[in-house]
């Protein structure tokens, strides 16, 4: 749970745990707006698409996705970053993380394959909820 003001709202961690960000390490984040991101260690510089504010986040501090687009975190020295929101499934388009000194992004979340399996499992349970149902069992 998560103070909001007078209001408690639940928030779900995207990933299964904090994201460590060694110093140079970038992490893009593709249409989370409203994703909570937490430092609670070390210091990022952050940067959404389309907004003329750049933010720098240390220690504690969080700051809240206002928008969809890209938004980027680059960490200024070794940090540790976790990521939540508030909706249970839609988090965001998808995360990479890219490390210092590679050019080739790491993928930690994807929006397509979450809904593709959740979709795989909908679709399995009704199969079965039809095999025992009452009309399989009529003949």
């Amino acid at each position: 749970m998560q103070p909001n003001g007078n209001q408690v709202v639940d928030v779900y961690n995207i990933l299964k745990g904090p994201v460590g960000m060694p110093r140079g390490t970038s992490l893009c984040i593709a249409d989370g707006r409203g994703i909570l991101v937490n430092i609670s260690h070390g210091e990022v510089w952050l940067t959404q698409d389309g907004s003329d504010k750049d933010h720098l986040l240390r220690s504690g501090e969080s700051f809240r996705l206002d928008r969809d687009g890209a938004a980027i975190l680059h960490s200024f020295r070794r940090s540790t970053v976790t990521l939540a929101s508030p909706e249970p499934e839609f988090f965001a388009r998808r995360i990479t993380l890219t490390r210092a000194g590679s050019v080739i992004p790491e993928v930690l979340y994807q929006r397509g394959s979450f809904l593709l399996g959740k979709l795989v499992r909908g679709l399995r349970s009704r199969w079965q909820a039809l095999r025992t149902g009452p009309i399989a069992n009529l003949g």
